[in-house]
């Protein structure tokens, strides 16, 4: 009977929506050490309220990466996973997103170089140069360039037209000396280029041998002369001697000069020697032939 009437409250509305949604992430890429990443970019869509961003790898919360884009450093070497978490300041309002892998290589480098030097004759046959690599990003392209001195530097070298794989076969049909190399572009993963150390190709003319003693014309029975030697010009590596007489080879005269000894019988004797580079089958150095000496005994 205290004559109090019902009271009845305002109606409270409370509103639950969808979380937020994001776009995916970059699932993966690969980036040479040092080199730029492609940024990680999120939208967000729905819930409510205004968005905080927070980026996380592998070991938890990046210290200020709080946008709705961060750049993966590149700096060390190895994998690492990247994600962000999204939230509103509407209670409840959270959502994680996909995962981003950057996989970090070392930069690029010439794991075996083309052969320093070589020597070869005239149209001889040169030995391959070629090259491997290690580390990188994807596949890179080869150009070899040529230069009159060990310079690798491709703005100034000579580009061989054609020359694009990872072994190249220098000419070897004008003589002088030249020098190679190969330039690697990786065009992926901003991994630049690379270029290997010179090689050097020298082509030489062929062999001419000379006979260079002054000889008697005639000796008496029982005389002797002096040496008979020689000197030669061209050729590559270390020559290879064989003397002859009238009657053929000189068993055992192999060295660049010859003695035949006391000579008792009169006669004419005659005597060539005959100079090759042995020591590379492929160095196209043809067989070289001194002139006859002929020494008469009366």
């Amino acid at each position: 009977n205290n004559g109090c009437d019902l009271a009845t409250s305002d109606t409270v509305t409370v509103t639950v929506v969808t979380d937020p949604t994001l776009t995916d992430l970059l699932t993966t890429q690969t980036v040479c050490q040092n080199s730029p990443s492609t940024p990680l970019d999120v939208t967000a869509s729905g819930g409510t309220g205004v968005y905080s961003y927070q980026w996380y790898d592998d070991n938890g919360l990046i210290v200020g990466a709080t946008l709705d884009s961060f750049t993966p450093p590149t700096d060390v070497v190895g994998t690492f996973n990247y994600y962000v978490v999204v939230t509103t300041d509407a209670s409840g309002c959270e959502v994680t997103s996909t995962t981003s892998e950057v996989i970090v290589n070392p930069g690029p480098a010439i794991d075996s170089q083309p052969l320093a030097s070589q020597t070869l004759c005239l149209d001889g046959t040169p030995e391959v140069l070629e090259v491997t690599y290690v580390d990188g990003v994807g596949l890179p392209t080869y150009q070899w360039y040529v230069s009159d001195s060990c310079n690798t530097d491709p703005s100034t070298a000579t580009l061989i037209a054609g020359a694009e794989s990872s072994s190249y076969t220098p000419p070897s049909d004008v003589e002088g000396t030249q020098y190679y190399f190969v330039e690697l572009t990786f065009p992926d993963g901003g991994c630049g280029s690379v270029v290997s150390d010179c090689a050097e190709v020298e082509v030489v003319p062929d062999p001419v041998v000379s006979i260079t003693s002054s000889l008697p014309t005639a000796i008496c029975e029982g005389g002797s002369i002096s040496d008979i030697t020689v000197s030669y010009t061209g050729g590559a590596g270390s020559p290879s001697y064989q003397w002859y007489d009238n009657n053929g080879l000189i068993t055992g005269a192999t060295s660049s000069s010859y003695n035949p000894g006391i000579l008792t019988v009169a006669g004419s004797y005659e005597y060539y020697v005959e100079l090759s580079f042995l020591d590379n089958a492929n160095n196209g150095c043809d067989l070289a032939t001194s002139d006859t000496v002929t020494v008469t005994v009366v």
